[in-house]
């Protein structure tokens, strides 16, 4: 029985880009040694945020890749491993790469990959709620209300925030609410939601600061 040589490692480095919210990944596909290893034809990389499941984020054919994560935790622990594959089908596992990210904005990204950013950090409160849909119905003979429990389940948060005139007003705001499509929710709890965005609600007082307020509903969305 004849043991297929496995292809050599990859090496990640990353950089976190506070402004945006994304973390930039440079892979090395490793190269190979004649009766040691195999040339790689394919290194896959993925990403784990705060524990949550691994999910494909990006993948490299060439010596160096560079690509731009645009949905990671912005406050918490990133993690990144690359596979790489061999002529033969035979894999390597890269020793994973970790990221922690410490910001205490809100981002809002919309458009094409999320692609589109907007950032809250100023009096940030949230109120979410989360249940399963239920119907109360009354039965012959029973003063008090039966209870139906129905299959969907419904996760939303509420965000109010001060805006910060050096970063962005109520009109831009208002203008997100305009986007089609879903969005990426991430915010200073570590929270990632991927939701429906209700229309932003903007006013502004006598001293000028302006103060938004609207609300996500989290959609079955696959990244």
């Amino acid at each position: 029985m004849t043991t297929q040589l496995p292809p050599s490692p990859a090496e990640m480095v990353g950089t976190f880009d506070a402004e945006n919210g994304w973390i930039t990944i440079t892979a090395h596909v490793g190269g190979y040694e004649a009766g040691v290893t195999l040339p790689t034809i394919i290194c896959t990389i993925e990403r784990r945020s705060n524990g949550e499941a691994w999910v494909q984020v990006g993948e490299a054919f060439n010596t160096t890749t560079t690509f731009v994560d645009k949905a990671p935790t912005t406050r918490g622990v990133n993690e990144y491993r690359a596979t790489s594959e061999s002529i033969a089908r035979t894999t390597t596992q890269s020793e994973n790469l970790q990221i922690v990210t410490s910001e205490l904005f809100g981002y809002i990204s919309t458009g094409n990959n999320f692609s589109e950013v907007s950032r809250l950090n100023l009096n940030m409160t949230f109120v979410t709620t989360d249940g399963v849909e239920k119907t109360l119905h009354q039965v012959v003979d029973s003063p008090l209300p039966h209870e139906t429990i129905g299959n969907f389940y419904t996760s939303t948060i509420a965000c109010t925030a001060v805006l910060d005139p050096a970063i962005n007003t109520v009109t831009e705001l208002q203008n997100v609410a305009l986007t089609r499509g879903p969005v990426l929710w991430r915010d200073p709890t570590g929270r990632r939601i991927f939701g429906s965005l209700s229309p932003i609600q903007g006013s502004q007082d006598w001293t000028e600061l302006a103060t938004v307020s609207f609300t996500i509903t989290r959609l079955d969305h696959k990244e």
